[in-house]
């Protein structure tokens, strides 16, 4: 048994390119109802959390973000009022 390195496991694992990752994420998000801009900046920033290295911050969250689309809990193109804000950070409504 082999462990770790082993070239059948490199074998199975799926690689994307950034660009491949975008246009399936921004294709799925306006197929759950998000419109152009909207998909196109949530994804922005996902794969640039993966290509960041912050994975548990990027397209791994895709699945999640379309589930709270389907169920309401996030609504494509509401209106946000910005409420607080500092250099740091911002409340939003």
């Amino acid at each position: 048994m082999q462990t770790g390195g082993d070239a059948q496991e490199d074998k199975d694992m799926p690689i994307f390119t950034p660009e491949q990752l975008h246009h399936t994420g921004v294709a799925l998000f306006r197929a759950a109802g998000a419109s152009a801009e909207e998909a196109q900046t949530i994804v922005e920033h996902l794969v640039g959390a993966n290509l960041a290295g912050h994975d548990s911050h990027s397209m791994i969250l895709l699945p999640t973000y379309i589930a709270r689309i389907k169920r309401g809990d996030i609504v494509s193109g509401a209106p946000m009022t910005i409420e607080q804000e500092t250099p740091t950070s911002a409340r939003i409504n």
